[in-house]
């Protein structure tokens, strides 16, 4: 499989070619690739080059002081004392930026656990909702409800501190899904009208019977929310390692 640091986002084939491992992949992929996993390898690569640095300086200096001027000298004990100044500056950097960024990771994490659940909520409530139009035997009152709940579900999706978090591919998941939710509220809303909104009616087995040939949108709607899902744990995982 292609690197961590290479998400297979490209519409044409496209061939990639590892030379570490020594193989070729060809697939196709609809986007951006995702450089979370590189910015991260920077990052560290610019800590240890700027630690080096300073190890180095520090120990040619202390070594010249040394062999200078003796171990009891003042020269000697003004660059122990430098080095001793310099790690804890440090670590009075290090120690808050780490706490930062395991928050960030946290809130990160707690975001999307929150939306893998309310997605999967979703997907509960659209096999609820096609149960009721199959089967019947509900009253009218129980599909309306279910589906006011069904959308005020979809639309916590939006939720802007969700949205800090997620990626481009994900937001477009959520919103290319609002046309198939609005089908529904439409479906319903019909089929409210269709009984003279009696809440207490009685729905018949097969209400809604999609002509043949034509997509469940019931089915359709529920793949799109089993994919959502799938992308959403998949970035869980990520931030959590």
């Amino acid at each position: 499989m292609p690197p961590r640091n290479f998400r297979i986002e490209f519409n044409d084939p496209w061939h990639f070619y590892d030379k570490s491992s020594k193989f070729t992949i060809a697939c196709s992929v609809v986007g951006e690739y995702d450089a979370q996993m590189t910015k991260i390898s920077k990052k560290q690569w610019l800590i240890a080059i700027a630690a080096g640095l300073a190890f180095t300086f520090f120990s040619a200096g202390f070594t010249a002081a040394l062999l200078k001027s003796g171990f009891g000298s003042s020269e000697v004990a003004g660059w122990v004392q430098a080095i001793g100044a310099t790690i804890g500056i440090g670590i009075a950097v290090w120690v808050p930026y780490q706490q930062r960024e395991n928050a960030v990771r946290d809130e990160k994490v707690r975001s999307f656990h929150h939306a893998l659940a309310v997605v999967d909520d979703l997907r509960g409530r659209v096999t609820g909702l096609q149960k009721t139009f199959a089967e019947g035997g509900r009253p009218l009152a129980f599909l309306t409800s279910n589906c006011a709940k069904f959308l005020q579900r979809y639309e916590s999706l939006y939720d802007r501190e969700l949205y800090t978090y997620l990626p481009g591919p994900i937001v477009n998941q959520i919103t290319d899904m609002s046309g198939s939710f609005a089908g529904i509220e439409t479906i319903v809303a019909a089929t409210a009208a269709r009984f003279e909104n009696k809440p207490n009616h009685i729905l018949p087995p097969r209400t809604l019977a999609p002509p043949p040939g034509a997509a469940d949108p019931f089915e359709a709607l529920f793949q799109k929310l089993d994919d959502l899902y799938t992308s959403l744990e998949g970035e869980a995982q990520a931030i959590a390692r």
